[in-house]
């Protein structure tokens, strides 16, 4: 008796909700079932490298405010700074990381 309450109040509670659908459009299919759209991974690459030049020149037009005495705010040009310089070393770290592959792919026998 007790286990089949069990069983029955369990149903309950797990049943899934359906899920809302995101519009966009006249589309009316949920989200997992439309088509990605396709991106240009070359436009995507040079989209990256955008914001991580536009992340230094902000810090850089920070750091040069700090510098004159135009902006007092040296938080916000040191986390702009910082910011700009971890963007560097992750953009070092995936071109590192392509290039390896690549070597590796260079060296697999067909």
């Amino acid at each position: 008796m007790l286990i089949a309450s069990i069983g029955n109040s369990a149903g309950t509670w797990m049943q899934a909700a359906p899920l809302p659908s995101v519009s966009s459009g006249g589309n009316s299919l949920p989200a997992w079932e439309r088509p990605a759209p396709q991106a240009d991974f070359g436009q995507y690459l040079t989209n990256a490298l955008d914001q991580v030049n536009s992340l230094h020149l902000d810090a850089d037009k920070q750091a040069q405010m700090v510098a004159t005495g135009q902006s007092a705010d040296l938080n916000a040009a040191v986390m702009a700074v910082d910011k700009a310089a971890l963007a560097l070393q992750l953009t070092v770290a995936v071109t590192n990381r392509a290039i390896e592959a690549y070597k590796e792919v260079s060296r697999m026998q067909m």
